[in-house]
């Protein structure tokens, strides 16, 4: 009895590992290719060339809670699944490392119940919430970033005169224009920005059913806000443009919205 303890329990990490293996590996290995890109292009969209706190936040938690639950089938031994999907995360690529990443949680959402299918489905809203951001995003990006041009246009406008606007280019020509970039705008953030706010909800111990709709509706409006503040700076000036664009500035706005983050989550709790 107790060797077959043993040897389940043995089963049991196994699985536990090869599924974390696969869904971090996939999360770290699309980080760090989006990274080695946002370096080489000179750009810091985020306090950490493009890895936000909310990415981090999310990998932690849904980690934690495959690691504390289990599959259906506790005797299952890492297979084919985990074989393919480790060996696609040797290509780099931040789209397909994600890719994997959405596959593999969705299998194993699939094969899994309470807080490993919970974690498992937090590593799959990430995943999605990247692919939209490294390849959906890029098919729509234009009319995106020219409706949020739009509005720094608005905003601009009520301080500064001459402001024009074209497409996804803002400001007073004779001073300084900003190109509005799908990487700075709310299309791209809000939506890990979102995944980020329901990992805190499952760390604050909330019934997402309940909470997650009323609290991504806040926050949605104070991540708009803020993104809106952040560019319409960034059209003001150059000087400007260079603090908010910059890793003080990016690193200011992930802490801010990071904050509103759980702000949001503890001012629910009071209600």
């Amino acid at each position: 009895m107790i060797a077959n303890l043993t040897n389940s329990l043995r089963t049991l990490d196994a699985q536990r590992c090869a599924a974390l293996v696969v869904l971090i590996g996939g999360a770290l290995n699309g980080l760090a290719v989006r990274m080695i890109e946002a370096h080489a292009s000179g750009g810091f969209t985020g306090s950490l060339l493009g890895v936000t706190l909310f990415e981090i936040i999310t990998i932690s938690v849904a980690a934690s809670l495959v690691w504390g639950g289990q599959t259906r089938d506790r005797q299952a031994r890492p297979g084919a699944a985990e074989l393919i999907a480790a060996t696609a995360l040797l290509v780099p690529s931040s789209a397909l490392s994600w890719g994997v990443v959405a596959a593999y949680a969705g299998h194993l959402a699939w094969r899994s119940d309470g807080p490993a299918r919970l974690g498992a489905l937090l590593f799959l809203s990430l995943a999605a919430s990247s692919i939209w951001s490294s390849v959906a995003l890029k098919w729509l990006a234009l009319p995106l970033t020219s409706a949020e041009a739009a509005a720094v246009g608005l905003l601009l406008g009520l301080f500064k005169d001459g402001v024009v606007q074209v497409a996804n280019v803002v400001g007073v020509p004779s001073e300084h224009s900003l190109i509005v970039m799908s990487a700075c705008s709310t299309a791209d953030g809000l939506p890990r920005a979102l995944v980020g706010l329901a990992a805190v909800l499952v760390l604050a111990d909330r019934d997402l059913a309940r909470w997650f709709v009323p609290s991504a509706i806040v926050f949605a409006l104070i991540y708009v806000t803020a993104n809106l503040l952040r560019l319409t700076l960034m059209a003001w000036s150059w000087d400007l443009y260079t603090v908010g664009h910059g890793p003080l500035g990016a690193g200011l706005f992930d802490a801010a919205t990071t904050a509103a983050v759980f702000a949001v989550v503890l001012g629910g709790e009071r209600r």
